[in-house]
């Protein structure tokens, strides 16, 4: 059985044979409101919380990439994995990097394609993939490999229009990486992992469920969350599906607990230090949605979101 205590956010499993090897009843964070059964304990819980065993805090790709809700949650790719064993070394080599690129055709005319753009402004064609490594350097490479990888993951015959919702993903992506630097934060790069990753459930959905346009015209109406509709549709939500994608391509924690609760700002604006980056992020990835949507219904003024204040006042503080 399952005892729930008030305010809906902190039950005590008892299922006593499915915990037998931890040795004590542990403390599970869930979503208010989520109907719990045995099989949600393990896949659709916040695990983060102590007292939970070190085997099952630490989540096995073999678990993330099982099905949540009947969703297949798809394995970061080889070759993203390979770039990012290299980026992550103290001193990478361009060379490896620009010869696994060179491995996939769509990856390198993305790079190529990027390069030439008249963004950078080069007064003659690059058609080297080591060249426009070198010119945009690693962390870049590394940003447009993974978006390129997770937009082909998530692509098929969808309910929604997937061209859309991938423009206007990469637009907060980078809109994220450009706050981050400006307010100085460290490692600016995950902000614009964040950026990418933060809605990928929705594709998810998308691709599995063909009413899914009903779900977002009934959130568009307001009165209520669309994760909540999401959860009453198809027994799961976005951000869930996304919180498992994050774990399933080996992000850092914190990217997948801002992924998984940034329909939950209110709660998620609290906290001392521990919890500073993970604000930090929240806040960020917030004035970017504003500002992408502010661009993309051409408004002439800013759209000023419900958790828009809240993150100003954030950022604020910080940069005092």
């Amino acid at each position: 059985m399952l005892s729930i205590e008030k305010g809906g956010c902190t039950i005590k499993s008892l299922l006593r044979e499915k915990i037998e090897s931890a040795g004590e009843v542990r403390l599970i964070h869930i979503w208010p409101g989520w109907p719990i059964t045995e099989q949600d304990l393990k896949l659709r819980v916040d695990i983060s919380m102590e007292p939970t065993p070190e085997k099952i805090r630490n989540l096995e790709v073999e678990q993330i990439t099982k099905s949540v809700a009947g969703i297949q949650i798809p394995p970061q790719p080889t070759i993203l994995t390979e770039i990012r064993q290299e980026q992550s070394k103290k001193n990478p080599n361009f060379g490896v990097i620009a010869s696994l690129i060179t491995r996939d055709v769509s990856l390198s005319a993305a790079i190529l394609k990027t390069i030439n753009s008249p963004f950078y402004g080069l007064k003659t064609e690059i058609d080297s993939i080591k060249k426009a490594v070198l010119l945009l350097g690693i962390n870049n490479v590394a940003n447009l490999v993974t978006a390129m990888s997770v937009k082909n993951m998530l692509k098929g015959n969808a309910s929604i229009v997937l061209g859309t919702f991938w423009e206007s993903a990469s637009n907060v992506a980078n809109i994220s990486l450009l706050l981050a630097n400006r307010f100085y934060f460290s490692n600016p790069d995950g902000f614009y992992a964040l950026g990418l990753f933060h809605d990928c459930g929705i594709p998810m959905l998308a691709l599995k469920y063909n009413n899914y346009p009903e779900v977002l015209l009934l959130a568009e109406k307001g009165g209520r969350s669309v994760v909540s509709i999401e959860d009453e549709y198809y027994n799961t939500n976005h951000a869930i599906l996304g919180y498992y994608l994050c774990k399933s391509w080996r992000l850092v924690d914190v990217i997948a607990k801002v992924v998984q609760g940034h329909h939950l700002v209110d709660s998620l604006f609290e906290g001392g230090k521990e919890n500073h980056l993970r604000n930090q992020m929240m806040a960020v990835l917030k004035m970017a949605g504003n500002i992408n949507m502010t661009f993309q219904l051409k408004k002439h003024r800013p759209r000023v979101g419900k958790n828009t204040p809240q993150s100003c006042v954030f950022i604020g503080d910080f940069r005092r």
